[in-house]
């Protein structure tokens, strides 16, 4: 390329840098967007920028000195990452997945994330949250624990209390933790995945799924659990009677972290304490994390009980999870 030409590249780029801030300001720090409709402005404005033979490192650099908050770099394009519907058997049923896979630089295998939703199921967010996991180098696939029942929670309730019980219901341990180790068979099963190397992450219902199926296996090396109810009202539970995630958590066979909310109104902070003192019987590397005016649910960005600062920190802090087992 000769001057000319090196010249109008350099307009260009500090013309098209004016645009991303004011898309950027208006898609990502001030109004209610989705995170598709983030995406959809962010895939336009990043794929000029990686046509023009930046890559992947130095545009996510780009964001930050833009102002994209941490958060939001998952809503970047990543071109080389596979996502798609997949189904498995489990239990003589066909059970589907959200799977989304990264291309490594050198062709090898990455290693293994399974996850387990909350009682809304696979929903948009929970789809983003798989690819930002495979953004970050990781094999990840989010196990439909509602295939059976048309892929949504039940949905014959009169109150919300009667919605989240039925959701339970529908995911008990009995049948939802071997749907998870399934998942991880599947993803055996494909060649492009090192199975062999497996943490699993939950949110709600599937962060108890993950301290239970963490006492049943040794094919994980660790567990993250969000808000998992330590114990399960009797309502939520198959037999009617309260079922205790802290009596089982000292026999857990891998690392866990867990996070909780201080000020979440489902999970009283007692049952945090009683879990935090049983899994430091278990003789396994644990940690657990209490975010001070964070409610229920509150990594989840779609979320009435959104807490931004505590969301962040819960991501990085997963994220270096993932790094030091996997």
């Amino acid at each position: 390329m000769n001057l000319v030409g090196l010249n109008r590249l350099a307009w260009d780029l500090e013309h098209r840098r004016a645009e991303l801030r004011e898309d950027l300001a208006e898609a990502l720090l001030g109004y209610p967007l989705t995170n598709r409709e983030r995406r959809a402005v962010l895939a336009r404005d990043a794929a000029w920028l990686l046509a023009g033979g930046m890559n992947p490192v130095a545009l996510r650099n780009l964001m930050v000195s833009l102002g994209v908050p941490h958060s939001a770099m998952y809503a970047l394009p990543t071109p080389e990452e596979a996502t798609m519907w997949v189904t498995f058997p489990s239990g003589g049923d066909e059970i589907r997945g959200y799977l989304a896979v990264p291309a490594t630089s050198d062709g090898t295998p990455p290693p293994a994330v399974i996850i387990a939703h909350e009682n809304l199921g696979v929903t948009q967010h929970r789809q983003d949250v798989t690819e930002r996991i495979a953004a970050a180098g990781y094999a990840c696939l989010t196990v439909d624990l509602y295939s059976r029942i048309g892929g949504r929670p039940p949905q014959d309730y009169t109150t919300p209390e009667e919605r989240r019980a039925k959701a339970f219901l529908a995911a008990a341990d009995e049948q939802a933790v071997p749907d998870l180790e399934a998942g991880l068979d599947y993803l055996a099963g494909r060649g492009d995945v090192d199975a062999s190397r497996a943490v699993a992450i939950g949110f709600c219902l599937g962060g108890g799924l993950v301290l239970s199926w963490a006492t049943r296996t040794d094919r994980l090396s660790g567990v993250v659990a969000l808000y998992g109810l330590p114990e399960l009202p009797p309502a939520y539970s198959p037999t009617g009677r309260t079922r205790s995630r802290i009596e089982t958590a000292h026999t857990v066979r891998c690392a866990v972290q867990a996070h909780f909310g201080g000020s979440d109104e489902v999970i009283p902070l007692d049952q945090v304490k009683r879990l935090t003192e049983a899994l430091g019987e278990s003789g396994q590397d644990a940690e657990v994390f209490v975010y001070e005016g964070a409610g229920h649910a509150y990594h989840d960005d779609t979320h009435p009980s959104h807490h931004r600062e505590a969301a962040e920190l819960t991501w990085q802090r997963s994220l270096d999870f993932l790094a030091a087992h996997l």
